[in-house]
């Protein structure tokens, strides 16, 4: 079967389970469960076809044995049970996504789910369609693009915290060309929500180098994200990995034996955006060392973010990519104290502003930051791509062409009219470490902009109904 009928059938397949769940669970419960079931399918076969694994998979925790006894009662305990087993296996490198999904299978909600739904479901994952091996197919080309289907398709329906676990592809890949990660580079994203970014700076050096000689290291806070980290590492075969929980600003993972934090050429990372109360008192006299150049706001975690990263930066090779809203750029206070010391210090390289809803969960525009530790000159490269894209009705996306063209002005690093600048120290400084944008590149002629009116009437109808919802839900949380 042609690689890309085969996965227009899988994604069908899915389809067709998530409308059967459609009545009986949530969009996050049955993304959960049809997740879980399909790369337990994917375990299962690469067991069966003696490929290696990093572990074992008991009979009850196979997907095989449940599917021969789906015509029992008890397909949801089963279930339960196998992912229960798999979550207690010591040493495994999914331990953090077998355990968050345990967790909500042991919801009363999966208790009600039909054993006769179940058995259905059970009849679609066991058939040759999710068979990932089929005639000598790329198994893992063909997975890879079944998980992100599967993301994708849940994610685009949810309106919620779940909609901000993924950096969308074009952003992953323009900070990766941007940060040209080399041979035998350790590179760290201290919230890695879903572990791209790491992910594609491995595949742009496996590109470019038979070796696969590099390490990546990433920390996520969110313990079910961090499942999903681990998953997509597992199915692209990334063993150069190391995922571990919780809060990078409060409690960094990646710590030297003598109490320093570990250092990296390359710190990457889209880190949740104006976090508030990041801060604990420990951070008042931070012992890494990380706020010597003044202490964020409380009510703002931006700069704690950057502070963290230019710290964890290897002193000679270090260079760094940040995304972030564009208040970093111009804001006052404490902020501002930070940014121009930044600025004194020669560490910032190039700012790149970017167009709105490029993200999901937010419509604001952003901007993509470069420090680097191994400067030439005093000069700030300023790029204005924040009105190149295609236009999407909840998402705008870069195109190619518009990625090919930041990078070949970087490179170029020159003047382009109404585009790029090339700032100096003292023209920074002029404008008092304010980085605007609108600063240092001439605006365009508004009058050759027309304004979309029935675009705008439609933007503030979505806008309205996902307020609603995001209502709806509020009051049900604070009503439980």
């Amino acid at each position: 079967m042609n690689l890309s009928v085969h996965q227009k059938k899988i994604n069908s397949k899915i389809y067709h389970v998530s409308e059967l769940l459609r009545r009986e669970l949530r969009v996050s419960d049955q993304k959960d469960l049809i997740l879980f079931l399909v790369f337990l399918r994917y375990l299962s076969d690469l067991e069966n076809n003696r490929s290696p694994l990093d572990f074992y998979l008991p009979k009850e925790s196979n997907f095989w044995y449940l599917y021969e006894e789906r015509f029992n009662d008890g397909n949801m305990y089963r279930i339960q049970n196998a992912v229960s087993i798999l979550s207690y296996e010591e040493d495994i490198s999914l331990k953090n996504f077998f355990e968050s999904v345990g967790f909500r299978f042991g919801r009363s909600v999966y208790n009600k789910l039909q054993n006769k739904i179940l058995i259905e479901i059970f009849d679609i994952f066991g058939s040759d369609t999710f068979n990932f091996f089929e005639d000598g197919h790329n198994s893992l080309s063909l997975m890879e693009s079944t998980f992100e289907y599967l993301l994708k398709s849940f994610y685009s329906k949810n309106t919620g915290g779940d909609a901000e676990y993924d950096t969308p592809s074009e952003i992953s890949t323009l900070l990766t060309n941007i940060l040209d990660p080399k041979l035998g580079d350790s590179i760290c994203d201290p919230a890695c929500r879903m572990g791209t970014l790491l992910l594609d700076c491995a595949r742009y050096i496996r590109s470019k180098h038979v070796s696969s000689y590099y390490s990546l290291s990433g920390q996520e806070m969110n313990v079910s994200t961090l499942g999903l980290a681990e998953m997509n590492s597992f199915i692209h075969r990334e063993y150069h990995i190391q995922l571990e929980a919780g809060d990078s600003l409060n409690n960094p993972a990646f710590v030297e034996s003598n109490g320093n934090l570990k250092q990296f050429d390359i710190v990457l990372s889209n880190p949740p955006f104006s976090v508030t109360r990041w801060s604990n008192e420990d951070n008042e006299n931070d012992i890494y060392g990380r706020f010597v150049r003044g202490m964020p706001p409380k009510s703002k975690g931006d700069y704690a973010y950057i502070s963290h990263m230019i710290k964890s930066l290897n002193p000679y090779t270090g260079r760094m990519g940040v995304i972030m809203p564009h208040g970093v750029l111009f804001r006052g206070g404490a902020e501002g104290t930070i940014r121009s010391q930044l600025l004194k210090e020669n560490l910032l390289d190039i700012v790149v502003g970017l167009p709105d809803k490029l993200l999901k969960g937010t419509s604001i525009p952003i901007v993509m930051l470069i420090f680097r530790m191994d400067k030439v000159d005093k000069n700030v490269l300023f790029v204005d791509a924040s009105r190149e894209f295609i236009s999407g009705r909840n998402q705008n996306k870069l195109t190619s062409k518009d990625i090919d063209k930041v990078l070949k002005t970087i490179n170029v690093r020159a003047n382009v009219d109404k585009y790029a600048h090339v700032a100096s120290f003292e023209e920074i400084q002029e404008n008092d470490y304010n980085l605007n944008i609108r600063r240092y590149i001439a605006d365009y002629d508004e009058s050759d902009t027309e304004v979309d009116i029935s675009k705008l009437c439609s933007d503030r109808a979505m806008f309205i109904k996902e307020l609603r919802v995001l209502e709806e839900e509020m009051n049900n949380f604070l009503s439980d």
